[in-house]
């Protein structure tokens, strides 16, 4: 008994060691590693502004202010984009159908606003562009469905000749546009007629600049 307990370790480490050798050991495969793929930034929020001219088509000028830069906007229908931290890019002048576009919606929710329209003449004349001629029947089509109304018709020149020249000039502008609209149709008492002659330029410009975008007659809707 005494030997048995004495061989006993040894045989049991030799059962060990050949169950050792007959295992078979896989080797060991390298992990794959999948690519990284690269995270894009989220695109940073971008706020838009725009002025828009009051019912007498004056404006005044507002102040917008980021980390970055401070943009002021003082004409009519001057917009930009300014998002948190960048320079925002240069300012730019919408259109009157961009800004119907843009803002519709928000336009009629706003009790009193007023739809405007901007016709453009050529020079040294109270003419219609053919472009702004084409509006006319959009206009009349729109005063319908404001009735009652009221439509402020307001004439405006580049500083192209004298000041007192301007003045006569945008009123005969301003008259054209009404009498092309009580030719379609529109009530003559819907309609009030002004001039501001070369005072009020879309476009600031020297004395004797022709600029075609002064050259025009602002209508309001409301």
């Amino acid at each position: 008994m005494y030997i048995f307990f004495r061989l006993l370790p040894a045989l049991l480490s030799a059962v060990l060691f050949c169950g050792c050798v007959d295992q078979h050991i896989e080797p060991i495969q390298p992990i794959q590693s999948e690519p990284i793929q690269s995270i894009q930034p989220p695109q940073e929020k971008k706020d838009l502004f725009i002025l828009l001219p009051d019912k007498n088509g004056k404006v005044g000028e507002i102040t917008i202010s980021n980390r970055a830069c401070t943009t002021i906007l003082s004409k009519a229908n001057e917009s930009v984009q300014v998002s948190k931290n960048k320079v925002p890019p240069r300012t730019s002048i919408l259109s009157q159908r961009e800004v119907q576009r843009k803002f519709h919606d928000t336009l009629q929710a706003i009790p009193g606003t007023a739809d405007q329209y901007i016709l453009y003449f050529y020079p040294g004349t109270s003419k219609l562009t053919k472009n702004s001629q084409q509006q006319l029947p959009l206009i009349l089509k729109r005063i319908k469905k404001r009735l009652p109304c009221e439509i402020s018709i307001i004439g405006h020149t580049d500083t192209q000749a004298s000041s007192e020249y301007n003045l006569a000039l945008a009123l005969q502008r301003a008259i054209h546009v009404r009498n092309q609209l009580l030719a379609i149709g529109v009530p003559r008492e819907l309609l009030e007629v002004s001039s501001h002659g070369e005072t009020d330029p879309m476009i600031p410009t020297r004395d004797n600049v022709k600029e075609p975008r002064n050259r025009r007659v602002e209508l309001f809707i409301r």
